[in-house]
């Protein structure tokens, strides 16, 4: 009996290791990283794109980390009980930076703090989906970190705010009206017109029409 016990397990060995052998070591997953609007820009701009990166220049989310310049930030800033430059706060900048509440490391050479609400606000960090092949895929690049935002995603920063209404005050953003105004879609490729009539046989011979 024991014969047979140890001879069970010299069977059963190899076959785990043969199993082990053969099953695909996938690589561990890398932690997305920022990579900035610019890096966005190189693709997402000109007319094939929308010009969604030259519509986000011309946004006020473009100049949220300078609007922390603004006279009217001191006083804001005052009200919510922030003793320092609101440029070095993490209240501030939660709101009026992309990836100022992540260690440095996550961001790559080619970010820029002071470049306000980027793409990765709303889309996340950029690393890991940027590449051609996994943009083209949406289910790779989902898997890879693409988010897509929702009007609810905007309240996380655009609700009503005591200290903000006390000095600017501005009314109430519209979300709808916003969502709107900062839709950036991909412009649809017009479908190819068919040949007109005739197109692509030989002209006739030139001379009379009639003999």
């Amino acid at each position: 009996m024991r014969h047979q016990g140890m001879l069970a397990l010299l069977l059963v060995v190899p076959c785990a290791l043969l199993c082990l052998e053969r099953t695909p070591v996938r690589a561990a997953a890398r932690e997305p990283v920022f990579v900035g609007a610019q890096a966005c820009g190189k693709c997402h701009d000109g007319p094939g794109m929308g010009h969604q990166y030259s519509k986000w220049l011309l946004s006020r989310h473009a100049r949220a980390y300078a609007s922390l310049s603004l006279p009217e930030a001191r006083p804001i800033a005052d009200l919510s009980g922030i003793p320092g430059d609101p440029h070095d706060s993490p209240m501030c900048l939660g709101c009026h930076a992309t990836g100022s509440d992540v260690e440095p490391w996550r961001r790559d050479a080619t970010f820029r703090l002071a470049d306000g609400v980027q793409c990765e606000m709303c889309h996340g960090a950029g690393s890991e989906y940027m590449e051609m092949a996994v943009m083209k895929d949406r289910q790779a690049a989902m898997m890879a970190g693409l988010m897509m935002p929702t009007k609810q995603s905007c309240t996380r920063c655009h609700y009503v705010k005591g200290s903000h209404a006390a000095v600017h005050k501005r009314p109430q953003i519209d979300i709808e009206m916003a969502w709107k105004k900062l839709a950036h879609p991909t412009p649809q490729k017009a479908p190819a017109e068919a040949p007109a009539a005739g197109a692509g046989k030989a002209a006739p011979p030139a001379g009379p029409k009639y003999v």
